[in-house]
């Protein structure tokens, strides 16, 4: 099976803006927060979860269509050692969410906001168990024609059904800890709703790219994807323009299928950009290729540098200081110095593996 590159790209990209964004929301003056170009970079920001998610969805359907005949059940061993993968993820995403006093006792208590914010839905949650889904989806349904419809249905119905299900308060049915994957009531920034759309549609367009009659097949596809995507772009602003409120409890920025539509029609328009860049110029982002490989290893440091769980980061010692021209200098130290550390990271795996492998 070929490589992707395009997604590696969009990948990387995702990563490069990613640490822009929450730079900007960490750093930038609060004068500066009223701006036209502030409100530009927290849309451009938005964008970071989606792009992420959709090459997570995209990922995990190329590795099921490579390893489709050992995940046959649970019991295999590659299908075990994707769940042990899958599992570190989000072992690594609640780590990041761990109390910074009284740890243990916040945690036993199960209650309390403190604890809530232990478990709510982070982007790094939704993205494995997001996976785990999509894996376990397999085990039961192997026809991939079968797989293709479900997957595609169900991501659209994760879109569909979300300002519904916000309007349910699923703590009163469910441990804290479950519906806290269902809406934002109890600090979810990524619930399920409408976030496993992305991951699933992802998913949806790897399975259609291997379905295709080679590299013209892949082109026609890729244009009709662009297609889409601006089709989409211009429903969901067009329709939110005049007016028509597309589901209950409408909310452009948070329920809307409009901002969806808008954001999926980017990341279609991104997708069909890189790969055409790939294709014409060769573009494939070689010196940034570790913030592919090593997004994971990425996305924690420059969290950890930048927010942490202790006095000495980013935003308690600059505070909100800085201005646009400090902030880019800022981003590129940042930028090079997660690249280093990205390049490092790998090859202590590489050095690892090989150690282990000689046991």
């Amino acid at each position: 099976m070929k490589r992707v590159h395009y997604i590696d790209i969009l990948r990387a990209w995702a990563v490069l803006l990613m640490v822009f964004w929450h730079l900007t929301d960490a750093l930038i003056l609060n004068s500066i927060r009223k701006s036209d170009p502030f409100y530009v970079t927290q849309f451009v920001g938005g964008l970071v979860a989606p792009m992420f998610l959709f090459a997570a969805g995209f990922a995990s359907a190329i590795l099921i269509l490579k390893k489709r005949d050992s995940f046959i059940s649970f019991t295999t061993y590659d299908f075990r050692k994707r769940m042990i993968n899958i599992l570190i993820i989000l072992i690594v995403a609640y780590l990041l969410h761990l109390p910074e006093r009284n740890t243990f006792s916040v945690i036993l208590s199960r209650s309390g906001e403190a604890y809530l914010h232990f478990v709510k839905t982070d982007v790094l949650q939704t993205i494995a168990t997001g996976m785990l889904a999509l894996h376990i989806i397999f085990l039961f349904i192997k026809n991939i024609k079968m797989y293709f419809y479900f997957v595609l249905i169900t991501g659209i119905l994760f879109i569909v059904l979300t300002p519904y299900v916000w309007l349910i308060d699923f703590g009163k049915y469910l441990p804290v800890e479950i519906a806290t994957y269902f809406t934002p009531a109890y600090y979810s920034l990524f619930p399920i709703f409408p976030w496993f759309g992305y991951l699933f549609l992802g998913a949806v367009l790897q399975l259609m790219i291997e379905n295709q009659d080679g590299d013209k097949g892949d082109k026609v596809l890729l244009e009709k994807i662009v297609v889409s995507g601006v089709v989409m772009i211009v429903l969901g602003l067009s329709t939110h323009l005049a007016g028509i409120k597309t589901s209950v409890n409408y909310n452009f920025w948070v329920t809307s299928m409009n901002i969806f539509m808008i954001k999926l029609g980017i990341v279609f328009i991104l997708i069909y950009l890189f790969s055409v860049l790939n294709e014409k110029l060769n573009y494939d982002m070689k010196i940034f290729k570790p913030f592919s490989t090593e997004s994971l290893f990425v996305y924690v440091t420059h969290l950890l540098i930048i927010y942490g769980g202790n006095a000495h980061t980013m935003q308690t010692i600059f505070g909100r200081t800085f201005n646009w021209l400090q902030l880019v200098v800022m981003y590129f130290v940042m930028i090079f110095a997660l690249l280093f550390a990205a390049k490092g990271w790998s090859k202590l795996k590489e050095i690892c593996r090989a150690k282990f492998s000689k046991v």
